[in-house]
């Protein structure tokens, strides 16, 4: 029997043929070849994948759309090579393909009357996790509620039906819905060379996520995406041992969780206030990631933190997370009540990191920056929001350093670099906690429209911080004198920069050229007449010995708008202007 199961493996191993091109249509057949647009098949199957060869190319057909709550698309020993990666991505005109790990509603609807129309449904509220109408989420009603307490624009699951109030007529209408119960979407070990590119992925249950990685991993891409409607967390590559997650690239894509308004506190209301709801990470390394390269995207609506390099329980042999790059991206809080764009967390093994020419909007926290020798530099920080989430503390930085003690190992800020960064609004935009915190650099940078106390929160009983030629400006000139540093909000400017530490700081109107205009609009350029342009600490002048990570920035020292910096006198701030 073995024999005969393994000769029919082998049969249909030779069907996926390295180099060949695999078509898939919701119109196809599983019975074909697939090797043509003519001729394609329907479904990914478990049997296909693991036929996989390097150089194997497999097409969904743009315009259609695909919806199966079970699928799982598991790469586990799976590998393409350098030379012929595995591709995955979309053929024909159109839209790009979606998939969809949802159910998608097909009964027949009937009208109840008073707003309220239903399909049958056979399954529990608690299991009916979100739903989404037309891909707009619509909001649980509570679990203790009748069909006639329902709100407008909600659902509930009751007595073998599904209930929407508030719509008008579903009838032809998208309705899709994510539930609880169901495994990973995509499942990654010992993977290797695979490319996913110009697909929409939507959903994944609360309990699991769109993407599950143990290591090792390498050389994975992920391109030109949509992703949303996600449950849990989108992404999280763990190591347990020494083996990491090396050379990936995110680039282009747009991940959103696709929240809205009402809808994390009728969750929370519904006893739904877990990792899902708050805490649920869009791109989490968990004691991993090498040469991780994410660029270019938008990402919006997370819960806890967007892209999360972090230590969790770290053994003696984990490996070191470096050598990693976030450039070009946009955070975006959303509607989401929690959440913070990134984090490098942990000790000296987070280490050679890159934050830099990102837009940062509307969080409730920035970034945690832990580790050593990390730099966050020409990005854009706007507007920090206090949350609204009961069960979560405040945190409204843009930036902290707040050591914690994880399994008996101190995780520290070291020799990090905050450099040549706009920040602004927020209750304080960098926040120095504990007397852990070893010495940090923070030059050029701009800091504008705090609410709060204090632009630095540097309490006295922390290892001084290397704070260098900024400019601090909220609103006019006594304000922000009065409030610049904490501890040091007695002292007069003069008396700040003649510190051992802090030299060059500044107090004064960057002009910018139009914060005005809100999200998206505001435009942080300086004035051609702004007196800091030009103004800065000359990048050659910071000893790389006491701030080894100076040569990341040496290396592409430019502005959030892709403008190079002049090494020996750049402008100050995030964002130069044009000629400068």
């Amino acid at each position: 029997m073995k024999n005969v199961f393994a000769v029919l493996f082998c049969l249909f191993a030779c069907m996926v043929n390295a180099q060949e091109t695999y078509y898939f249509s919701t119109s196809g057949n599983n019975a074909n070849d697939g090797l043509s647009a003519e001729r394609p098949k329907q479904t990914v199957t478990r049997e296909f994948i693991n036929a996989l060869k390097p150089g194997n190319r497999v097409l969904f057909k743009r315009g259609d759309r695909w919806h199966n709550a079970a699928i799982s698309w598991n790469f586990s020993n799976i590998s393409g090579s350098a030379e012929n990666p595995i591709y995955f991505g979309a053929y024909g005109i159109g839209e790009n393909p979606v998939i969809a790990k949802l159910r998608l509603v097909t009964d027949t609807w009937r009208d109840d009357g008073d707003g309220n129309w239903s399909v049958p449904w056979d399954d529990t509220q608690a299991n009916t996790y979100m739903l989404y109408k037309d891909d707009k989420i619509v909001a649980p009603a509570l679990h203790s509620g009748t069909v006639a307490a329902m709100a407008d624009e909600t659902f509930l699951v009751m007595e073998g039906r599904l209930y929407l109030k508030g719509f008008g007529n579903p009838t032809g209408r998208q309705v899709e819905v994510n539930i609880s119960a169901g495994g990973s979407f995509i499942e990654f070990n010992n993977s290797e060379y695979i490319t996913i590119e110009d697909i929409t992925f939507k959903g994944t249950s609360r309990r699991s996520n769109f993407i599950r990685a143990a290591a090792p991993t390498s050389n994975l891409v992920f391109r030109n995406l949509t992703i949303k409607h996600i449950g849990g967390y989108l992404t999280i590559f763990i190591s347990d041992g020494p083996a990491n997650h090396v050379a990936h690239l995110w680039e282009n894509n747009v991940i959103d969780r696709t929240w809205g308004p009402t809808v994390y506190r009728a969750m929370r209301n519904n006893g739904l206030d877990n990792g899902a709801v708050i805490t649920a990470d869009a791109l989490c390394y968990r004691n991993a990631g090498e040469r991780v390269i994410i660029r270019g995207n938008t990402f919006i609506n997370w819960g806890h933190t967007t892209v999360n390099f972090q230590q969790i329980r770290p053994h003696a042999d984990s490996p070191e997370i470096r050598f990693n790059i976030l450039e070009n991206n946009l955070f975006n809080q959303g509607y989401s009540e929690y959440n913070r764009a990134f984090e490098f967390c942990g000790d000296a093994r987070v280490n050679n990191n890159i934050f830099r020419y990102n837009y940062v909007y509307g969080h409730t926290n920035s970034a945690h920056f832990l580790g050593a020798d990390n730099v966050v530099y020409g990005n854009i920080f706007d507007t920090i929001v206090l949350t609204t989430a009961d069960t979560r503390t405040v945190q409204p930085q843009h930036i902290d350093f707040a050591p914690w003690v994880g399994d008996g190992v101190t995780y520290v800020a070291q020799r990090n670099i905050i450099m040549n960064n706009t920040f602004f609004g927020g209750r304080e935009h960098i926040w120095v906690s504990s007397a852990h915190a070893g010495n940090n650099l923070i030059a050029n940078n701009i800091f504008h429209s705090w609410w709060g106390n204090h632009a630095l929160t540097i309490p006295a009983d922390v290892t001084p911080q290397t704070v260098l030629n900024n400019v601090f400006w909220n609103g006019s000139d006594t304000a922000t004198q009065t409030l610049m540093i904490r501890s040091h909000e007695n002292l007069t400017l003069d008396q700040i920069n003649a510190l051992p530490t802090m030299s060059g700081n500044v107090v004064g109107d960057p002009q910018f050229v139009n914060v005005a205009a809100g999200y998206g609009a505001s435009n942080f350029r300086l004035q051609a007449t702004s007196p800091f342009l030009k103004a800065g600490l000359s990048i050659d002048s910071i000893d790389a010995e006491s701030f080894p990570a100076i040569r990341l920035i040496r290396a592409q020292y430019n502005d959030f708008y892709g403008e190079q910096f002049i090494h020996a006198s750049p402008t100050i701030g995030g964002a130069s202007n044009r000629e400068h």
